[in-house]
């Protein structure tokens, strides 16, 4: 947001124009991508959220249509409407806010520890729609029965420990998921990481 002002009994706010399309429709319109370009939009995306954690907000509603890709080849964040101090860091418990599919099991309760952990999980299904072109299951099914396929198993080539790296982002429970972007990026960016499987 560059500026906001009032006016004719309302608000406005100025923000950067951005010429291109945003990931769902880019997958709407070509399909799922190669692993290599998913994995770039990924990283840029991880380099936008780092900062945001750091002061201890929490974007909350990362999902395909809330990626933006510019006709200049820049990898753009949107909608930060969701956003919210982390309740780990706020005591107060977080409005339920939230996209099937997308939104990790804690954020489905108002009092759920939210934290990094919560975009890391949004991001990782991201990552797994941009690669399958299939919409996650949602994470409270997962959480009854999980019948999440792994990409490979869907004909996507994708390195094993890529792969790992994705699955153990996607864990359920908090405490068994990657816990930073900053983790989740090094994890993409090696070939020796081992899948966290969960009972």
């Amino acid at each position: 947001i560059y500026d906001t002002f009032g006016g004719n009994n309302t608000a406005y706010i100025v923000m950067q124009f951005l010429k291109g399309h945003d990931v769902k429709d880019v997958l709407n319109a070509e399909g799922p991508m190669p692993y290599e370009r998913a994995r770039d939009i990924i990283l840029h995306v991880c380099d936008s959220l780092a900062p945001v954690h750091a002061k201890g907000i929490i974007h909350r509603d990362i999902s395909p249509d809330n990626i933006f890709l510019t006709d200049d080849g820049e990898v753009k964040l949107l909608d930060f409407g969701a956003a919210r101090y982390e309740s780990s860091v706020n005591s107060k418990s977080l409005s339920v806010i939230l996209k099937a599919g997308y939104a990790p099991e804690e954020q489905y309760r108002s009092k759920g520890d939210q934290g990094p952990w919560t975009d890391v999980y949004a991001l990782a299904e991201t990552f797994y729609k941009i690669l399958t072109g299939v919409t996650p299951p949602d994470s409270m099914e997962r959480a009854v029965r999980d019948e999440i396929r792994e990409p490979s198993k869907m004909g996507v080539a994708i390195p094993q420990s890529a792969e790992n790296a994705l699955m153990n982002a996607l864990n359920i429970r908090k405490v068994d998921r990657t816990q930073s972007v900053e983790d989740f990026k090094a994890a993409l960016q090696t070939d020796a990481v081992e899948r966290v499987k969960v009972k």
